[in-house]
């Protein structure tokens, strides 16, 4: 079996992931269809989301130091 390439989060992917789950419910699937150009991975995204579930956060996710409606209107 070939590897797959994981694309590293960037700190923008976290924030987003962190609050469409939090906010609007988004599971593992819908994060793939909705972004289909950012190339996660169903484990990468469940490994981020199951750190946010354990930990409260997944690294650079404040929502006080971002404004999440400039990283959705790129």
């Amino acid at each position: 079996m070939l590897p797959v390439s994981m694309v590293p989060f960037s700190k923008e992917d976290k924030i987003l992931i962190k609050s469409m789950y939090e906010c609007k419910g988004y599971s593992t699937r819908q994060f793939i269809t909705e972004f289909p150009d950012k190339g996660w991975t169903k484990n990468s995204i469940n490994m981020l989301l199951a750190k946010l579930r354990k930990f409260g956060t997944c690294n650079f996710c404040h929502f006080r130091w971002c404004n999440l409606g400039q990283i959705l209107n790129k």
